[in-house]
Formats: C-alpha cells, sequence, structure tokens
C-alpha cells in the first residue's frame, strides 16, 4: 500500500519559493541584487498551461470547494511547480511575477488565501516517474478506496488507459486525463 504524502511539506516548498521571489523584489527595490530569475522555478508558458488551466479548475472545485479527496498525479510539471501555480491562478498573481522575482506586497493577500485553502483540502499531488510508478499508485488507491479520482496531467498510454479501465470497473475510482 502506498503512503500519500500530505499536502502541507509541498505547500511549504510552495511559499518558500514565493517568499524568495518578494524576498528578491525586495532585494532589487533596494538595489542589493540583480534581477535574475528564480533558479527553482520550471514551470514558464507553453501549451500544456491551458490544460493545466482546466485541470487546476476540477482540481480546486473538488478539492477545495466540495473537499472530495483526490490525488493529482504529475510528471508534465513537478509536484511543486503545479501546486505553485494552483496557488497564483486561485491567488489571482501572475507565475511569471513569481518566477523573475517580481511579486510585490499587495500580491501576498492573495496568495495566502488560496495557501491557506489548499492546506484544509484533500488534495495530494504526487510526481510520477513513468508506467510502472502509476500502475502501483492507481493499484494501491483503487484498494484502499480513499481518494476516488485520479487527475493525471499528461496524455496516457494505452496500457494506462487498460489499466484505468480495469481498475474504474473493479472499483470505485475515476481518472482524468488530458484529451
Amino acid at each position: 500500500m502506498i503512503s500519500l504524502p500530505n499536502i502541507k511539506p509541498c505547500l511549504l516548498s510552495a511559499i518558500d519559493l514565493i517568499s524568495r521571489s518578494f524576498n528578491q523584489a525586495a532585494d532589487e527595490a533596494a538595489k542589493t541584487s540583480s534581477s535574475e530569475p528564480l533558479k527553482n522555478w520550471s514551470f514558464t508558458y507553453d501549451p500544456t498551461q491551458a490544460i493545466f488551466r482546466d485541470q487546476a479548475r476540477m482540481v480546486w472545485l473538488a478539492t477545495v470547494n466540495r473537499q472530495i479527496p483526490l490525488v493529482w498525479l504529475t510528471q508534465n510539471h513537478s509536484a511543486l511547480d503545479t501546486l505553485t501555480n494552483l496557488i497564483c491562478l486561485y491567488g489571482d498573481v501572475d507565475t511569471e511575477l513569481i518566477a523573475e522575482g517580481m511579486i510585490c506586497e499587495s500580491s501576498f493577500e492573495g496568495l495566502t488565501w488560496a495557501c491557506g485553502k489548499l492546506a484544509a483540502s484533500p488534495l495530494r499531488i504526487l510526481d510520477v516517474g513513468g508506467f510502472d510508478e502509476f500502475k502501483e499508485i492507481a493499484q494501491s488507491l483503487a484498494a484502499a478506496q480513499t481518494h476516488p479520482y485520479i487527475m493525471c496531467d499528461w496524455r496516457p498510454s494505452e496500457e494506462e488507459v487498460e489499466l484505468a479501465k480495469q481498475l474504474s470497473d473493479q472499483s470505485e475510482i475515476a481518472f482524468c486525463w488530458p484529451n
């Protein structure tokens, strides 16, 4: 049985990333630092961002608004990048501001509101390396029946679709992938 990590450690990492962005912006304002972007930020705009926003809305509606347990499996972006972008989306802050170390104090109200909502949600986010890891997680979740929904941020292989169908037929679990 796989142990699902609590959202809070990833959330703390996202808060740390946001805080470093704010500190970088403050240093820049004081002319004590260069305007070099944050080093650990890797989620820049690409075509998958539209897919991310659609999934983020579904995740927020299910886990924050309705408190439905959901596991978001990530391959296209790290769990930290995914969570940070979710915070920015619902905190109404452009991710580019964080990436460039340009957020300001007025952004914190929305960001902390989003962090608080996520901390109280039943959301879990896991990075998945490939089919074997996906299979292990999916089978474990189907057996435990604690998280009825699995959201994946990648287009599934035929093998993954077949496994998802099999597990959905055998248990009360549903999978969602981008089209």
